[in-house]
């Protein structure tokens, strides 16, 4: 998530996209093995109710994280 990110609530909210089934697979996610990313969740997560493509993306925006570090790990 950038650190200048700020989303509003959507004024038409776009039921066509997934955004609640992505939301729920990463707090599952972050509740599981990836807890730093809980805070960028938690935030995306208040627009579940009335969101739009803006939302959409950043969500999308978490997942591209995740995929890309997926060989980090401690050592």
């Amino acid at each position: 998530m950038e650190k200048v990110l700020q989303l509003t609530p959507a004024l038409v909210c776009d039921t066509s996209l997934p955004y609640r089934d992505v939301i729920g697979a990463l707090l599952w996610i972050a509740r599981a093995s990836r807890p730093y990313i809980l805070y960028a969740v938690i935030y995306l997560a208040k627009f579940a109710s009335c969101h739009d493509s803006q939302h959409f993306k950043a969500a999308k925006r978490v997942l591209w994280y995740l995929v890309t570090t997926a060989d980090y790990q401690l050592t």
